[in-house]
């Protein structure tokens, strides 16, 4: 049986109001340099407080690029829906950005 590799990405979701955000879960969408990395669906709960953040983590298949030692910058597309607790409904998001990652040497 092949085994399935995962990362888990820790979204800092940030509330810039003046009431606390019950966040139900989320709908997600990663790209890593133009190449769909991963999609999906979290249903963790998370309070995100008034003018406060809060670390929303999530487990997707998948692994990072194969690289050579040393650091590596990948441009990176994050997007989706946010979903809100009763009548709040969803809120939209996306975010873009860089991530370096130093590639570890083998063995």
């Amino acid at each position: 049986m092949a085994q399935t590799e995962q990362v888990i990405l820790q979204l800092n979701l940030e509330n810039r109001t003046d009431a606390a955000m019950p966040v139900t879960g989320l709908r997600y969408r990663v790209e890593l340099s133009g190449v769909e990395f991963a999609w999906g669906i979290s249903r963790q709960s998370v309070d995100v407080p008034a003018r406060g953040v809060a670390v929303f983590d999530v487990t997707v298949p998948g692994r990072l690029p194969e690289a050579e030692p040393g650091q590596m910058r990948l441009r990176y597309s994050l997007g989706g829906m946010i979903y809100l607790a009763g009548e709040r409904g969803e809120l939209p998001f996306a975010h873009e950005g860089f991530l370096d990652w130093q590639a570890a040497a083998g063995p």
